[in-house]
């Protein structure tokens, strides 16, 4: 059974190899590992002290929490989380307007912060993005620069209280639209590749196996969502490195697996070869498209 831990292709050891053929595949790990470049070695670090996979020092951690630090900056000025660098135009002054009236908000906020990147990026060295926790904040400074901006240019222009809601108005609608294109981004992206349907015709499927049956997948718990079914997971990459040993059903035989899903027609294969008793369960996987009508076509690709 595997630890899961995100992403393709990155140099981790699995749980089930950790616990079996750690130095194995510590060695194997430190061969790719030397032959591949700067930039990927960095990227694959904080798994490797995560799980212990090597010999680190304090300053290895340091250097990578660092690291994870500074790849993590980008998030704050792009479209998909804070709206794109356009709303910083608002967040600046808004933070200079609640420094000089309410300093103590803008101390909190920025403690919030630091605090919890220092905890995410060199405690707990996740490279994933976690503005979710703390947008409530930047959304905060920027209708602060946003109201201030209005204010000062309205006293700047001596405008009429008319014309100060006109600019408001206008000032707002420019935001809105800033913002309507940050959430067709995050649309598009979300209803991209849907995985909706492989989901319910796998749970039809898994519906016509036995209660106590054991499926293993490629990590692809999201298969077994809306199923109760025991479900265990085998990596492609755990699959590709017991074969080269001849291994390959110890993982299986392990946890008494009946069933998989979701693996490739060659991985399949390679699975029933040494465990003959397997049986695999199809369902309808995303590259098959429903039928829709012209109209509904239309609202997608408006939507996205």
């Amino acid at each position: 059974m595997e630890q899961a831990t995100p992403g393709e292709g990155h140099l981790y050891p699995d749980e089930f190899l950790f616990e079996n053929y750690r130095e194995e595949y510590n060695v194997e790990m430190r061969e790719r590992i030397a032959e591949s470049s700067f930039i990927k070695r960095q990227e694959d670090r904080n798994y490797r002290i995560i799980f212990g996979a090597g010999d680190f020092s304090f300053f290895d951690r340091i250097s990578t929490g660092t690291w994870m630090l500074v790849n993590s900056l980008p998030d704050f000025f792009i479209m998909d989380f804070v709206g794109g660098a356009f709303l910083w135009l608002f967040i600046l002054p808004g933070i200079l307007i609640a420094l000089r009236t309410r300093k103590e908000i803008v101390i909190a906020i920025a403690g919030l912060i630091l605090s919890m990147e220092f905890l995410l990026r060199y405690v707990l060295l996740f490279t994933s993005s976690h503005l979710d926790n703390y947008m409530w904040a930047l959304a905060l400074l920027g209708g602060i620069g946003a109201a201030g901006i209005i204010t000062a240019l309205s006293k700047s222009w001596k405008l009429s209280p008319k014309k100060q809601t006109l600019l408001a108005v206008f000032v707002l609608c420019i935001i809105s639209m800033q913002m309507l294109q940050a959430n067709r981004k995050q649309l598009a992206r979300m209803y991209a590749r849907s995985n909706v349907l492989e989901v319910y015709s796998a749970t039809e499927e898994l519906k016509k196996i036995p209660d106590d049956s054991v499926i293993a997948g490629p990590r692809r718990d999201d298969l077994l969502r809306l199923s109760d079914k025991k479900y265990v997971s085998v990596h492609s990459k755990t699959i590709e490195f017991l074969l080269k040993r001849g291994k390959l059903a110890e993982p299986f035989k392990l946890h008494n697996v009946t069933h998989i899903i979701g693996y490739s027609k060659e991985e399949e294969q390679l699975i029933r070869n040494v465990m003959p008793r397997i049986e695999v369960i199809e369902f309808l996987d995303g590259a098959t498209k429903p039928e829709i009508s012209a109209f509904i076509r239309y609202l997608l690709h408006t939507i996205r």
